[in-house]
């Protein structure tokens, strides 16, 4: 994942960006989401404004290790504070579990269609 015109980046200033309320635009660089996400296509990573609102199949930017990934939620323990994530790309694999502190945003212009989802609960 990149800034849009950068290669480098702070993730603390991104964090503080998002955190603030105003959209933030991102350039794929892995194929993890493909068929949804390209690799070189923009995504725009919003606030999340409430984390009870998150839900299984939201799309989410995380920080895990080193790096930042996309992908889509498969579980959610609020209570726990405890989120798991899937990618398109591999979907029989979970990551591993996150922190409410490693979910950077929830992506707002991508959505799994009802077509992925079901595909994906066919699947699993």
């Amino acid at each position: 994942m990149a800034q849009k015109g950068s290669k480098d980046f702070d993730i603390e200033v991104l964090k503080q960006k998002i955190a603030s309320g105003r959209d933030h635009t991102l350039t794929v660089v892995s194929d993890s989401m493909i068929p949804l996400i390209a690799v070189g296509e923009s995504i725009t990573v919003g606030p999340i404004e409430n984390v009870a609102t998150l839900k299984v199949f939201d799309i989410v930017l995380f920080f895990q290790g080193a790096r930042l990934n996309v992908h889509y939620l498969t579980r959610i323990d609020h209570e726990q504070g405890q989120y798991i994530t899937r990618s398109l790309k591999n979907p029989h694999e979970q990551d591993y579990p996150l922190k409410r502190s490693d979910i950077l945003g929830v992506i707002t212009n991508k959505k799994l269609s009802i077509w992925h989802k079901i595909k994906i609960l066919l699947l699993s």
